[in-house]
């Protein structure tokens, strides 16, 4: 990897481009295989497995070993391959934890060795031996060096410098009008990658592109005939850490490790111009890496935006042209939590330590890097794994049949955050050489009828999980909605819909109602502590014979 030495300028405002949406269906004959999710849960039930006592949210062998109870999903449950037991050893720097009932590998101290940040203009701060150590730089500044280490420079930037300017762009691929498959690629701008400048080995400066993929880099001085401009798909927080990074698939040790072998560049030599023009990342090159980091961006972004108090854990997206990662099902994508060991990206000099990861396929017949909603699903996993508490549940799963209340309510929030992340209710995809589509928001027009509760049943009942989403997402949306039905009066919106994912009816209080782990029951009592009337409830449960008792226990 090229050694990253920029100081960069965080893209206000992102936006994720495209249409293309979802989940995962086959014909109107067969299951619908809702994907393969590793959830990144808690202490929930999974049904009898091969792996002992081991959990699905990871114990400690010893104190840099962890092992996680990983159980492969598939279309058809009858077939579905026998859970079995991942090992994986701590990176340097970090030991195994299992507080919380959760397992993870994380630092001995307050930082791990060898994480560095500019503290100050003119000071470094750098982990030694588990804490932050300040070194100055004299006369010198301080530059971040994302993926790498920050360092004192003699000649950074300084504000006055000459300015490289251009546009990036990508060939992204999107759903065709009549949904029949994926168009052809068309070029859309690079938004919020990272652009960086260098002259042979000599760093000039670099910066995140524009919401329109404009390219603005303040240069520490003019550029010559060998400079080049490389584009990451990448993003770092105010310390200079990796934060989210789209890698390309390594050598994995078995059909379900973790393995990355290089993040993802593109390089565009560029003389000794300033204005560079236009800079086409083309599909043979990769471009699926640009569109999988925009979209996931997003959804960190807003996410950023709506609880900045939360850290983020680190998240890697694996993928690579041609290549599918097994999971227990060649053709889906997955969440890997940091109960699984996370991901090492190694460099010169160093290596980063990303905690989660979303596996992607990137075949002919399944290119999920160009399916938005199936990146958004993955993600979902994420968000409720970092804001929330997962159930911790595992197995097959598909949109015709009912789940358990746990398996649904992951399975089903997953669905939800994807679509009301996009805005819109259509699921597209392509499996297997096979393109289809589905509506969350009007499920009883879809081509199959998927599950839904008995009124007359228990509210820890089996239940289906796109029930959960389509609910979900008509308490949030609204009646204002274009797509939304005509006796849908809730509109609970974005920050009652987090609150309640966040609150401690899901988070801790979840085993006094409803099943035994985190389930849609626990979100619905927060939402009615949170002040939604039980009028606007009604409305969407009583359409879809949920039998809630609305009888949350408020504090």
């Amino acid at each position: 990897m090229i050694d990253l030495r920029a100081s960069l300028c965080v893209v206000a405002a992102l936006a994720v481009h495209g249409s293309g949406c979802v989940v995962k269906a086959g014909t109107a004959d067969e299951p619908v295989d809702a994907g393969l999710e590793v959830d990144g849960g808690t202490d929930g039930p999974v049904g009898p497995t091969s792996c002992g006592d081991v959990p699905v949210t990871g114990r400690c062998v010893d104190a840099t070993h962890l092992e996680t109870c990983f159980v492969p999903e598939n279309a058809d449950p009858a077939h579905a391959p026998e859970p079995t037991v991942l090992q994986r050893e701590c990176p340097p720097g970090l030991v195994c934890s299992d507080g919380d009932g959760k397992a993870k590998c994380q630092p001995t101290g307050s930082c791990r060795d060898g994480d560095s940040h500019c503290k100050t203009k003119y000071e470094v701060e750098r982990c030694v031996d588990g804490a932050w150590v300040v070194e100055p730089c004299g006369t010198s500044q301080c530059v971040q060096n994302p993926g790498a280490q920050a360092t004192c420079v003699a000649n950074a930037p300084s504000g006055h410098g000459p300015h490289l300017t251009g546009n990036v762009q990508y060939m992204r691929r999107t759903m065709r009008a009549d949904k029949s498959n994926l168009g052809d690629p068309a070029p859309a701008p690079a938004v919020g990658v990272v652009a960086s400048v260098f002259d042979g080995d000599e760093y000039l400066g670099g910066a995140y592109t524009g919401s329109d993929g404009s390219l603005d880099v303040e240069l520490s001085r003019a550029p010559g005939p060998d400079t080049a401009v490389f584009v990451f798909p990448m993003y770092f927080d105010e310390q200079g850490k990796v934060r989210l990074a789209v890698v390309q698939w390594g050598n994995p040790q078995s059909e379900y490790d973790l393995s990355a072998s290089e993040y993802w560049s593109f390089g565009f030599a560029t003389g000794s111009s300033l204005d560079v023009g236009t800079l086409l990342i083309g599909e043979e090159d990769g471009s699926g890496a640009v569109n999988i980091y925009e979209t996931l961006l997003y959804g960190l972004q807003s996410a950023y935006a709506l609880h900045p108090e939360v850290t983020q854990q680190s998240l890697a997206a694996i993928w690579s042209p041609g290549k599918a990662h097994g999971c227990g099902n060649p053709e889906s994508a997955c969440y890997y939590s940091n109960a699984y060991g996370g991901v090492v990206m190694p460099y010169e000099g160093g290596s980063d330590y990303l905690q989660t990861a979303i596996a992607l396929p990137g075949t002919d017949d399944s290119p999920k890097q160009w399916q938005v909603s199936v990146i958004l699903h993955e993600l979902g996993h994420y968000m409720m794994d970092t804001y929330s508490r997962a159930p911790g549940v595992g197995g097959p799963h598909t949109l015709t049949d009912k789940e358990s209340p746990a398996q649904a309510w992951s399975e089903g929030y997953a669905t939800f955050y994807g679509q009301s992340t996009l805005g819109h209710g259509l699921y597209f995809a392509k499996s297997n050489g096979t393109s289809w589509w589905f509506q969350i928001d009007h499920v009883d027009s879809n081509y199959f009828q998927p599950p839904m509760p008995d009124p007359e049943g228990t509210m820890s009942q089996p239940i289906g999980e796109l029930f959960v989403g389509a609910a979900m997402w008509h308490l949030w949306s609204g009646p204002d909605v274009q797509s939304g039905e005509p006796w849908d009066t809730a509109a609970v919106g974005d920050d009652r819909t987090w609150r309640a994912l966040m609150s401690s009816h899901v988070t801790k209080s979840y085993a006094s109602r409803g099943y035994g782990t985190p389930d849609l029951v626990d979100w619905l009592d927060a939402l009615s502590c949170l002040g939604v009337p039980s009028s606007d409830l009604h409305a969407v449960l009583d359409h879809y014979g949920f039998p809630y008792d609305y009888a949350a226990p408020c504090p």
